[in-house]
C-alpha cells in the first residue's frame, strides 16, 4: 500500500508534469522543465534503491508494480535514461 501511494503521490504526478513541460507545453519555462526532470531523477532513485535487493517493488508482484511501471516505460519522454538506474533497468 505504502508503494502505491508513492506512485500516486510522487512519481505518477511529478512524470505527468515532466511530461507535459517537456513534450507538450507551447510556452514551457525551462526552470519548471528542469524542476520536474530532476524531481523524476530523484524519484527513480528511490525506486532503483528499493530495487536493489528485491524483484518487485514491494517484495512479491503487485498493483504497486503494475502503477508505477507505465511511468518508467517511457523514462526517455521524461529526460531519462535507466543506465543510471541499473535496478530499474534489470
Amino acid at each position: 500500500m505504502q508503494w502505491l501511494m508513492w506512485q500516486m503521490g510522487g512519481v505518477g504526478p511529478m512524470s505527468g508534469q515532466a511530461n507535459y513541460l517537456r513534450n507538450r507545453a507551447q510556452d514551457a519555462i525551462e526552470k519548471a522543465i528542469n524542476r520536474y526532470t530532476n524531481e523524476v531523477n530523484r524519484l527513480y532513485g528511490v525506486l532503483d534503491s528499493r530495487l536493489r535487493d528485491r524483484e518487485f517493488i514491494g517484495g512479491a508482484y503487485s498493483i504497486a508494480d503494475m502503477v508505477i511501471y507505465p511511468w518508467v516505460i517511457g523514462h526517455a519522454d521524461l529526460g531519462q535514461t535507466l543506465d543510471d538506474f541499473p535496478n530499474i533497468k534489470r
